[in-house]
C-alpha cells in the first residue's frame, strides 16, 4: 500500500491516496481470520500511515468474550486478551502525549486507538487521519463480528438439522447428506451397503400409560443401545418419532446384515428400566440392501419401510428383508383394479385365531384375519394392502367382503363349537359412513346367521366421539350383533364407550398390555383395574396376544374372561382349525394350566 507524509497543506492528489489506502486496508483487515490478526495488521498500518512511535489498539469485551489490547512499537508488536473493564494492562509508551481516538462500530463504539506520533506537532491533519483510519478499522472488526454470528448461526442451525437432540444421534438430514458419499465409497471398494430400519412397537402404549417424559426417556436409552450395538463407521441415526435407521457398509453379504439385524433386536430387547419400573421393548426391522432393492438413499428409506411393515405383519420383535412381493405392492400402480377385482373373485381368504374361556378351555369364537391370496405376489397380510384399499376409497366394499366371507364359513365354525362366535374387524371409516348397519343387516339375512353370533371389533375414536360413529356403533347394538372394543388400554379407547353404549358387552385388552404384564407394574395395575371396572359394567374382557403359560396364570388370577393368542393358536386357515379343534380337548388342560376338576 502507498503511504503519503503528514502535513498541514495537503494536495487532491494526498488525499485520494489516503482513501485509496484506506479502501486497501479494510479489505485486508476483513479478511484477517479473527480479531486478534487485524489488531496486529492494523497496529503495523497505524505505525506507516499515521507516522507514529507507537500505536494500542483496545478492542472491547463483545459477546461474553473478553476484549483484546494490542501494542506497537519499533521494538516489536504484542496481543492479549483485555479484561472485563475495557481498559488495556499496559498503556503505550509516551501515553501522556499522543492522541486518543474512539473506534467506531455498530451499534456502538467497538474500542479505542491510542497513537504517538514521531513528530511533536499533533496537528488537524493527524487527527483527521487518525479518525478516517479507526473509522476502517471499527468497520471491519463489525464486519468480522458479524461475519463470525453468521457462523455461529449456521453451525447452531447445522447441528440442530443433523444431531437429534434427545438421543444424540444423527437425523434424516444427516442420513440424506452423508448416506449418498458412504453408498458410493462402499460400491468404490466392493462393499455390501444396507439400510435396517427399526420402529418401536406399541410405543403409543408407553406414551400414553407412562407419559410423554418415559417415553422420551425410552426413546434417549433406545437411541444409545443402538448407538452401542453398530460399528462405529455405521451411520446411526433417529429419524423422528420412534424410528430409526442404521446404515451400514461393514457386512460381506446380504445374510451378514440379516445376522446384524439378529444381533441388534437381542441387543435391544432387555426392559428399560425407568425409576422403580421395567419397560419391555421391542420393535420391527426392515431391512433394505444397496443395489438390489435401491440404488439411493430415498430409495432404500422407501424399501425398508415397506419391508418393517411386512416385519410388523410377523409379530413383534422381528425384521424382514425388501422381496420382490414387498416391492411389487408399492410399486404397481394397477394394484388398486387388482384389489377391486380379488374381491369379485374371491381372492380374499381369512384366517381364523380360536378365543377359549380362560376357566374352561371352551372354545367360544374365532376372530377373523383377512389375507389376499394374489394370483402373482401369493399370499399378502392385511399391513400389505389395508393401506391400499384406505388409499383407493375401498374400505366399504373390503368390509362387506370380509363379512361376507366370516358369515359364510360361519356354519362350519359352528360344527367346531356349537355355541360361538365369529369376530371381525371394522376400521374406523367404516364407522364414519352411514352404509354399515344396512350392509350387515343384509349379509345376516342372505346367510341366515344370528345376529348375537357375529362380533363386530371396533376401535372406539377418542371420547369426543362423532355423532356419526355414535349412530353407526348404536345401530349396530339394536340389530343384535355383539360389539367389542379392540385395543383396549392402548390410548385409543376410553372406559367412557362401556357406559356411552349399553350394548356393548365385550372389550379386548390391547396385545402391549397383555405382553407387558409380567414385566411392567403400571401394565399390571392398569389391567387390573380395567378387569375391574368392566364386570363392574357387565362387559367381558378378551385378552389378545397371549404367549405363555404365565401370563395366562397371570390373567386368571386378575379375572380375565377369554384368552387369545400364539399360546393357544396362531391365526390359520379353515382346514388348519378344523384339526387344531381335533387336538385341542387333549392339550387345553396342560395348556391353560387346568385342573382336571376344572375341565370336567
Amino acid at each position: 500500500m502507498t503511504t503519503t507524509k503528514s502535513s498541514s497543506q495537503r494536495s487532491p492528489r494526498q488525499i485520494g491516496r489516503d482513501w485509496q489506502y484506506l479502501g486497501e486496508l479494510g479489505s485486508l483487515l476483513v479478511g484477517m481470520a479473527g480479531e486478534s490478526e487485524i489488531v496486529l495488521a492494523a497496529l503495523d498500518q497505524a505505525l506507516e500511515f499515521l507516522h507514529c512511535e507507537s500505536a494500542e489498539l483496545v478492542l472491547y469485551p463483545y459477546a461474553g468474550r473478553s476484549g483484546l489490547v494490542g501494542t506497537a512499537d519499533a521494538a516489536g508488536q504484542d496481543c492479549r486478551e483485555l479484561a472485563d473493564t475495557g481498559e488495556g494492562s499496559t498503556p503505550a509508551a509516551g501515553r501522556h502525549r499522543g492522541l486518543t481516538v474512539q473506534v467506531p462500530g455498530f451499534p456502538e463504539p467497538v474500542g479505542t486507538l491510542r497513537l504517538v506520533p514521531r513528530r511533536a506537532t499533533r496537528g488537524a491533519v493527524l487527527a483527521r487521519r487518525a479518525a478516517a483510519f479507526a473509522l476502517v478499522v471499527g468497520n471491519s472488526v463489525t464486519a468480522v463480528r458479524g461475519l463470525e454470528a453468521e457462523r455461529r448461526i449456521v453451525d447452531a442451525t447445522y447441528r440442530t438439522a443433523m444431531l437429534d437432540r434427545l438421543t444424540s444421534l444423527g437425523t434424516r438430514s444427516l442420513l440424506v447428506e452423508r448416506g449418498e458419499m458412504t453408498l458410493s465409497a462402499a460400491e468404490a471398494n466392493g462393499r455390501t451397503a444396507a439400510l435396517l430400519l427399526f420402529d418401536v412397537d406399541d410405543f403409543k402404549r408407553i406414551n400414553d400409560t407412562l407419559g410423554h417424559h418415559a417415553g422420551d426417556r425410552v426413546l434417549a436409552e433406545f437411541g444409545q443401545r443402538l448407538r452401542r450395538g453398530v460399528r462405529e463407521s455405521d451411520l446411526a441415526v433417529r429419524l423422528g418419532g420412534d424410528e430409526f435407521a442404521v446404515l451400514t457398509t461393514q457386512v460381506k453379504s446380504p445374510d451378514d446384515v440379516e445376522n446384524l439385524a439378529d444381533r441388534l433386536l437381542r441387543e435391544l430387547a432387555p426392559p428399560i428400566v425407568l425409576d422403580d419400573l421395567e419397560v419391555s421393548v421391542r420393535c420391527s426391522v426392515g431391512i433394505a440392501v444397496y443395489g438390489d432393492d435401491g440404488a439411493t438413499v430415498d430409495q432404500l428409506l422407501r424399501a425398508a419401510d415397506l419391508a418393517m411393515y411386512a416385519a410388523k405383519g410377523l409379530g413383534a420383535g422381528r425384521w424382514q428383508r425388501c422381496h420382490p412381493t414387498v416391492q411389487t405392492l408399492d410399486d404397481r400402480r394397477s394394484l388398486d383394479d387388482d384389489l377391486r377385482g380379488g374381491m369379485l373373485e374371491e381372492q380374499l381368504v381369512l384366517h381364523y385365531q380360536p378365543q377359549v374361556d380362560v376357566h374352561t378351555g371352551e372354545v367360544t369364537g374365532f376372530e377373523s384375519l383377512v389375507r389376499w391370496d394374489h394370483p402373482e405376489l401369493g399370499l399378502l397380510a392385511p399391513t400389505q394392502f389395508v393401506p391400499l384399499a384406505e388409499r383407493a376409497g375401498l374400505t366399504s366394499q373390503l368390509a362387506v367382503a370380509v363379512l361376507g366371507r366370516a358369515l359364510t364359513d360361519y356354519p362350519a365354525l359352528r360344527e367346531i363349537a356349537p355355541e360361538c362366535s365369529v369376530a371381525v374387524n371394522i376400521s374406523a371409516r367404516n364407522l364414519l359412513g352411514r352404509r354399515l348397519v344396512g350392509d350387515v343387516e343384509r349379509l345376516l339375512a342372505a346367510h341366515d346367521v344370528p345376529a348375537d353370533r357375529l362380533t363386530l371389533e371396533v376401535t372406539e375414536p377418542a371420547p369426543g366421539i362423532s355423532p356419526a360413529v355414535h349412530e353407526t356403533i348404536s345401530g349396530l347394538v339394536r340389530l343384535g350383533c355383539r360389539v367389542s372394543v379392540a385395543e383396549f388400554g392402548s390410548g385409543q379407547s376410553s372406559i367412557m364407550a362401556l357406559s356411552r353404549y349399553e350394548g356393548i358387552r365385550e372389550l379386548k385388552l390391547d396385545s402391549g398390555l397383555v405382553t407387558g404384564l409380567l414385566t411392567e407394574p403400571t401394565c399390571d395395575r392398569l389391567t387390573r383395574a380395567i378387569i375391574g371396572t368392566a364386570h363392574a359394567l357387565g362387559v367381558r374382557v378378551v385378552a389378545e396376544g397371549v404367549e405363555s403359560g404365565q401370563i395366562v396364570a397371570h390373567l386368571r388370577e386378575l379375572g380375565c374372561d377369554v384368552l387369545q393368542g400364539y399360546f393357544v393358536q396362531p391365526p390359520a386357515a379353515l382346514h388348519e382349525i378344523r384339526h387344531w379343534a381335533t387336538q385341542w380337548p387333549r392339550l387345553h388342560a396342560d395348556r391353560l394350566g387346568l385342573a382336571v376338576s376344572e375341565v370336567s
